[in-house]
């Protein structure tokens, strides 16, 4: 099955990714682990934009699934690997900024064989 962007599942690992970009942020994303740089990676967390009890049983959240977080100087910060800049992301992105409200980090494309970072989302205390 060809998906809609042109994405190419990739493993890396014995890590299924679902593009080859994202599996270049993940070994980028350990590089930087195995120099001391960051730790923890962590893959696909659900992050919960609101969520509305609807029954006892029944909710009904927005969500969204980041594709990596790391900690780095004790702050979790989170990562999306964008192949494609899609309305849909957009619309995260500004939700992510109005009420998540925590660390960031957007790549896409690339720069001298590594993955670019593209925009970082920063919040001061």
């Amino acid at each position: 099955m060809i998906h809609k962007y042109n994405a190419k599942k990739t493993t890396y690992d014995g890590i299924q990714f679902p593009s080859k970009y994202e599996s270049l942020v993940y070994q980028y994303l350990k590089q930087l682990e195995f120099l001391g740089e960051i730790h923890s990676i962590e893959r696909q967390i659900k992050i919960v934009f609101f969520c509305t009890q609807l029954t006892k049983t029944r909710k009904n959240q927005i969500t969204t699934i980041v594709d990596f977080s790391f900690i780095k100087n004790g702050e979790k910060v989170y990562v999306e690997a964008k192949g494609m800049n899609t309305p849909v992301f957009q619309l995260k992105k500004k939700l992510w900024i109005h009420m998540i409200r925590k660390p960031l980090i957007i790549f896409h494309g690339m720069k001298k064989g590594n993955p670019a970072v593209s925009e970082m989302i920063c919040f001061e205390d």
